[in-house]
C-alpha cells in the first residue's frame, strides 16, 4: 500500500514538473501573447528550483535557470542555485563564473566567497582558493573561519610556514 501512494506520489510530482517545465519554455520560446513577459513568478520559479535540486535533477534546474536569466539577468537567488547546481554537476568554472557575478553584486558575501573557495578546490585550483581567501582575510582579520581555511589550503598544497602563520594568527581568536 505504501509503495502504491509513493509511486502515485511520484508520478504526480514527475507529471506537474512535466507541465511546469511545458509551460516555462512555452513562455520563453515567444509563443505567449507579450515576449518579454514570464509566464511564471519568481517566487514560483524558485519554489520549482528548490524542488528538483532536492531531487538532483540539475540538468532541467541548469536549463531553467539560463532560460531564465536570460531575461530576468539580475536575479541573484536563481543564479545561485544554478551555481550550485553546476557544482553538483562538477562544472566548477561555470558554477564559478555565476557566483562570481552575485559577488559583484554583494561584495560582502563571505558565503558566496566561501562557495567560491571549494569551487576552485574543487576544480584543483588551489591557488585562487588562496588568492580569494587572502582577500577575505584582508576584509575581515577576524575571519576565523577563513583564516583556518587559508591555512588549511596552505598545509595541502605544502606551503608549511605560510600555514603555520595563518595557525598562529587563529590562536588569539580562537582563544581569547
Amino acid at each position: 500500500m505504501q509503495n502504491l501512494v509513493f509511486i502515485s506520489f511520484t508520478i504526480f510530482v514527475t507529471v506537474g514538473l512535466i507541465y511546469f517545465v511545458y509551460k516555462f519554455m512555452l513562455g520563453l520560446n515567444g509563443s505567449a501573447a507579450d515576449e518579454d513577459e514570464l509566464q511564471i513568478t519568481e517566487s514560483d520559479l524558485l519554489e520549482q528550483l528548490n524542488i528538483l535540486f532536492r531531487e538532483k535533477k540539475y540538468y532541467i534546474i541548469e536549463n531553467l535557470a539560463k532560460k531564465y536569466l536570460e531575461k530576468k539577468f539580475a536575479n541573484d537567488e536563481v543564479r545561485l542555485i544554478l551555481s550550485r547546481s553546476l557544482f553538483e554537476s562538477g562544472k566548477f568554472y561555470e558554477a564559478i563564473e555565476h557566483a562570481r557575478i552575485i559577488s559583484r553584486h554583494k561584495p560582502d558575501d563571505f558565503e558566496i566567497k566561501n562557495f567560491i573557495v571549494n569551487c576552485y578546490l574543487n576544480a584543483s585550483k588551489p591557488l585562487e582558493a588562496i588568492n580569494l581567501l587572502k582577500e577575505i582575510v584582508e576584509q575581515d582579520d577576524t575571519n576565523s573561519v577563513a583564516i583556518k581555511e587559508l591555512a588549511q589550503v596552505y598545509l595541502d598544497t605544502n606551503q608549511k610556514i605560510s600555514a603555520r602563520k595563518m595557525y598562529k594568527r587563529l590562536e588569539p581568536l580562537v582563544f581569547s
